[in-house]
């Protein structure tokens, strides 16, 4: 769980490592933004400009910058209206309008579109490279201080996160080694089928919390020690559900909810809650199922022998097309049994099957 998700891992980050910051200067003004591209050229910046709003949102949309230099007519409201698009389209890009003497009414307007800074043209031409610095200085700062705003919250999360479980392993303690178990090898086919790292960052939790709903199950069901009824199965069967409103409540849970709702679905849409099928269902949950019957196969159950692990692929092979995504048993077949018996060794539960 030490994996940040990619938009808080890139919070803070410098934008510029062992290179010239890369800057782009737009604007109808040629001559101010020749001016400028002169001087940046001159200082070794990396600089590339555009003069029309449409020309400005295609490069940026296909290139990444470190600052815009935005040469802009204070009277021009095509202008303050492309600072406003390019805004939206990079909210994380420091703006800096360069303006003949801009009054303080429209400076004050500039910062409220989403400028970073407004400077005279005059100042731009005196202290070029000393305004951009201080713009990325400054977008550095605040990027630093959300990074750890972020990761503090991620923590007292994962607080959280560790209550939930051990409640789940209050009730029932034979639940650690099965969600720990599905977790481990549930990540491990997801670097198999190279998940990027936010699904695998959802991914993760809801393995972990896949069987959270079942809190709300009574014991008699939850701890019975034979097969279930047709009617204890329907309780049983609320567990997503449950789960899910447990986890769709955190903000940094919600990625998961999703998860634990649908891990239970089938291929062919005969699974639930929902009857979901294909790619309806969630890639994480696809993933999932398979490891959680997989491990449900392999694993001590009190009214039934456990199979080998080649059995138990070979079973999950067996309803590929129908319970399980083809895609995702191809992936897990894929792994050589060596590997899994490693995962079980490491994770020192039970002797490989």
């Amino acid at each position: 769980m030490d994996n940040l998700p990619d938009h808080i891992a890139a919070l803070g980050q410098p934008a510029t490592q062992a290179r010239a910051p890369r800057v782009l200067v737009s604007g109808r003004d040629a001559g101010c933004r020749d001016g400028l591209l002169s001087q940046l050229m001159a200082q070794g910046y990396d600089a590339q400009e555009a003069d029309e709003e449409d020309a400005v949102t295609a490069i940026l949309a296909s290139h990444a910058f470190d600052i815009l230099l935005t040469c802009t007519q204070c009277a021009d409201l095509d202008e303050w209206r492309t600072l406003v698009r390019v805004r939206r389209m990079a909210p994380e890009l420091p703006i800096v309008v360069v303006a003949d003497d801009p009054p303080t009414a429209e400076a004050r307007q500039a910062v409220e579109m989403g400028a970073s800074d407004i400077v005279s043209r005059a100042a731009a031409e005196r202290e070029l490279g000393l305004i951009i610095e201080r713009n990325l200085a400054r977008h550095a700062a605040h990027a630093s201080r959300d990074r750890r705003t972020a990761i503090q919250l991620i923590r007292s999360y994962e607080t959280v996160l560790d209550a939930l479980l051990s409640a789940l392993d209050t009730r029932n303690p034979e639940t650690q080694e099965h969600t720990e178990t599905v977790t481990a090898l549930t990540m491990l086919l997801a670097q198999e089928m190279g998940l990027s790292r936010d699904e695998m960052y959802h991914l993760e939790r809801g393995a972990l919390l896949h069987d959270i709903g079942k809190i709300g199950v009574p014991d008699r069901i939850l701890l019975k020690a034979g097969p279930l009824t047709d009617e204890e199965w329907v309780e049983m069967r609320s567990h997503p559900v449950i789960g899910f409103r447990m986890c769709a409540r955190i903000d940094f849970l919600r990625g998961a909810a999703q998860i634990v709702l649908h891990h239970h679905e089938r291929w062919d849409g005969r699974g639930y809650p929902d009857g979901l099928r294909r790619e309806a269902v969630p890639l994480g949950a696809r993933v999932l199922a398979v490891i959680d019957a997989w491990e449900a196969m392999t694993g001590r159950r009190p009214y039934r022998q456990r199979l080998g692990f080649e059995a138990a692929r070979a079973e999950i092979q067996r309803v590929s097309g129908s319970q399980f995504d083809p895609q995702v048993v191809r992936a897990f077949s894929a792994i050589p049994v060596a590997r899994l018996r490693r995962a079980m060794e490491l994770l020192g539960k039970r002797a490989a099957a």
